[in-house]
């Protein structure tokens, strides 16, 4: 999909990797609406795209992608202003670290809300524009953690493994009404998430193989959006 002109909403865009997939859709010519928890934050991110742009004029839509009413709230508002979505990124994410022995069952709930049942739910809300216009793309941004083994990411790796197979069985049956349905697995990237885990000590990236950047996950999501491919990996440098 072209991406100048687009109608591009993305979730969990006030930093890291939402913050810098903004950066970079603006910078190609996007309509976006931001979504966040955090109005403050969205709003700021909105300044300065509006800065290095004039010519777009971003929305920032205060939302909790967990909530079924401010879902609702937000694809009206985009309807309202431009019509129609063309994409979604669904990229807001929560982890918590622990043995799976120890892991706590309420925290392993809130992270499968956010990292598995509001993806869903947001496809959902988008999907009647889409269809109406005959094509779409959908990004849902999971981890290489889901990939591979390691002690203490049981519970996020576990929900971001559920949105794998959910990607990929969307994609087949979205994909003869012109919608395509993509995945990416970023690796260890410069963001917040260690400090907005729920509990337990982040996994932190070897010397040898350093974090990416949160720059560098943004251009792979526009390569997504651009080429309609499955799945894209990140790996370790």
């Amino acid at each position: 999909m072209e991406i100048d002109g687009a109608v591009i909403i993305i979730t969990g865009a006030g930093s890291g990797i939402g913050a810098a997939t903004a950066q970079a859709a603006n910078a190609a010519g996007a309509h976006l609406v931001l979504v966040g928890r955090r109005q403050e934050r969205i709003a700021a991110v909105a300044e300065e795209l509006r800065a290095a742009r004039p010519d777009r004029s971003p929305l920032a839509i205060p939302a909790d992608v967990t909530d079924s009413s401010d879902l609702h709230a937000l694809v009206g508002r985009t309807l309202d202003e431009h019509g129609r979505i063309d994409v979604l990124i669904n990229n807001a994410g929560q982890g918590f670290c622990s043995l799976v022995a120890d892991t706590d069952l309420d925290l392993y709930r809130r992270i499968l809300e956010v990292n598995l049942l509001a993806p869903l739910a947001t496809m959902q809300k988008v999907l009647p524009s889409m269809r109406r216009c005959g094509r779409g793309s959908i990004i849902n941004v999971s981890s290489g953690a889901s990939l591979g083994v390691s002690p203490t990411t049981g519970a996020y790796s576990s929900t971001k493994a559920a949105l794998n197979q959910l990607t990929a069985v969307a994609r087949a049956e979205l994909a003869p009404e012109g919608i395509t349905v993509s995945l990416i697995h970023p690796y260890l990237t410069e963001s917040e998430f260690n400090q907005a885990l729920l509990g337990g000590d982040p996994i932190l990236a070897p010397a040898v193989a350093p974090q990416h950047s949160a720059a560098y996950v943004a251009g792979s999501i526009m390569d997504l959006i651009r080429s309609g491919d499955a799945v894209t990996v990140l790996r370790p440098a």
